[in-house]
């Protein structure tokens, strides 16, 4: 087990670079600071080898996510201060540079998720625009540096499947409908389930799983099966990540336990409390031979699965 420590900060989202030799972290405002919003401001990558790392600030963001490559970074830039439209920004992981690269008067937005291969982001949200607070979901082509027809539902969380075809929106619930996840194809919703979603995400599979505070739900969309729930969360749930085999789940949880269930049983194989205080993000390497939580204070515990 290794502790590293960035910024003290809390690691909002943890993700393994492709060599599994990289952790890139994307975090809020410095611990102590005065806020509102829980906006994310600070992103960073520590080489796991010789412990080294660098930091990369970027302007108050509803919402960062990382192209699967991890070279860029793309983050909006909050509503308060851009008047009150989506604007997102570009920012080069090596050099810090930044760009705007696109703007839009919807949504406010909420989650973000890129295509396996990087070629099309999709940004949820609400438009408040006259008050109608629609869930909106906009896809963005970032090679041609367009945008696909919006998709009028509710995404608090999204994931792209791991061949890139299909797109997962989970709904909280709170603009008034009972769908927790819809799966779309282009346009085209093809499967829905009920109940609300804070949290989604695909395993190399094509299981799809999604969670809430006190249970993780998993289902095979293109079988005729019921979903399952996973109840061992060990407390309070704030992430989960499948393996690279999609036989193990790991989940974090407030409680600052981590654990790892079989996916097939639900049983806990492993549980862990680093004593780092509250997991709130967790990832799985490519090669699925380590883990890593992030937790408050800018501290991050890595270690090996079969600990």
């Amino acid at each position: 087990m290794r502790v590293f420590h960035v910024l003290p900060v809390i690691v909002r989202s943890l993700q393994f670079g492709p060599d599994a030799r990289s952790l890139y972290l994307i975090s809020g405002p410095i611990e102590g600071e005065e806020q509102g919003l829980e906006l994310l401001e600070q992103a960073f990558r520590i080489d796991l080898i010789t412990g080294c790392g660098s930091h990369r600030p970027f302007s108050g963001s509803e919402v960062a996510v990382f192209t699967p490559d991890m070279r860029w970074l793309y983050h909006s830039v909050s509503v308060a201060v851009s008047g009150g439209e989506l604007d997102l920004r570009r920012m080069n992981m090596v050099s810090g540079e930044s760009q705007r690269v696109y703007a839009s008067n919807v949504p406010y937005p909420h989650a973000a998720a890129f295509t396996p291969n990087g070629h099309i982001l999709a940004i949820g949200g609400v438009h408040y625009s006259g008050g109608d607070g629609r869930g909106l979901l906009h896809r963005l082509d970032v090679w041609h540096v367009c945008e696909l027809d919006p998709i009028e539902t509710d995404a608090h969380c999204l994931a792209y499947s791991p061949d890139g075809r299909q797109l997962a929106a989970g709904g909280s619930g709170y603009l008034g409908s009972g769908t927790a996840v819809g799966i779309w194809e282009g346009k085209r919703q093809t499967k829905a389930f009920a109940g609300p979603a804070e949290f989604v995400m695909w395993a190399a599979d094509g299981r799809l799983a999604w969670g809430t505070t006190d249970r993780v739900t998993t289902v095979q969309p293109t079988a005729n099966e019921s979903p399952r729930h996973l109840e061992n969360t060990g407390g309070h749930l704030t992430g989960f990540a499948f393996s690279s085999d999609s036989r193990r789940l790991l989940t974090g949880s407030r409680t600052g336990t981590c654990s790892l269930q079989d996916v097939a049983t639900g049983c806990v194989v492993a549980s862990f409390d680093w004593g780092i205080g509250p997991i709130h993000s967790v990832a799985f390497s490519p090669d699925g031979l380590t883990c890593a939580a992030g937790g408050e204070k800018g501290q991050v515990v890595v270690w090996d699965v079969d600990t």
